[in-house]
């Protein structure tokens, strides 16, 4: 495998791209706005979290992308290359191990004036990440029972007391076989799932501060800074967006 492009644009506007038949393929991952595609005439809208994947003779456009903030790599391949075969939309498939590896691509794109190889060695631990973690996952009925208990509980205060008081056992047993399964903690899992909560909420239209109150957040500001952290952008700038 050849990278022979990497772009993190932090937010730079960029001009539309026109239809055109790439001999390489492409991989972007939109941390924040919204990027539209065409492949093969086929509309594919991504927001915070998503991935596009586009194979090599596909062909390809891209709107004008003003305040998103995404990374992209071209790269070509050769029948030696043994890449997992993805799907050209992945919603929510920038995890936690993805935006780790893509960390490390731009410390070494920032440092280094040939980076080209480096950087090919971590995309191919990216796609077979993004590969593995398309894979269904089988938990526990301890896993299971804490998942179900935060996802009915969203709209309150999560502690680890009463996941453990739901799930019968212990909150260190819980926690220990919480992060061993999912390679979390059972606080952030279920901060992630208020995020994504909140990211619902606020496509329905209701005010802010009514929605950190509504996920158990009595300080708007830490709701606030929380809500940036994981998506690289406030609620106020994601309303924004919507507007």
């Amino acid at each position: 495998m050849k990278l022979i492009y990497y772009i993190h644009n932090r937010g730079v506007p960029r001009d539309s791209l026109p239809p055109e038949q790439i001999r390489f393929r492409e991989l972007t991952l939109c941390f924040s706005g919204e990027i539209t595609y065409s492949v093969d005439k086929r509309e594919i809208v991504l927001h915070s979290g998503d991935i596009v994947y586009i194979s090599e003779n596909s062909v390809r456009a891209r709107k004008a992308l003003e305040n998103c903030d995404y990374i992209s790599f071209n790269f070509y391949t050769s029948e030696e290359d043994e890449l997992p075969d993805l799907p050209a939309r992945i919603p929510d498939g920038i995890a936690n191990e993805i935006r780790l590896l893509l960390s490390a691509c731009d410390e070494i794109h920032n440092q280094m004036t040939d980076d080209t190889d480096r950087l090919s060695l971590i995309l191919e631990c990216i796609l077979r990440q993004i590969a593995i973690n398309l894979i269904p996952r089988q938990f526990s009925p301890l896993t299971m029972r804490i998942r179900r208990y935060i996802a009915e509980h969203l709209h309150e205060t999560i502690t680890l007391q009463d996941v453990g008081k739901a799930a019968f056992f212990s909150p260190a047993y819980c926690s220990s076989v919480f992060r061993r399964e999912t390679g979390m903690s059972i606080v952030n899992y279920a901060i992630d799932e208020k995020m994504k909560e909140a990211k619902n909420l606020i496509i329905e239209g209701l005010p802010l501060k009514r929605v950190a109150e509504m996920l158990g957040f009595s300080d708007y500001n830490y709701f606030s800074r929380t809500f940036k952290k994981r998506f690289s952008y406030s609620p106020m700038q994601y309303r924004k967006t919507l507007l």
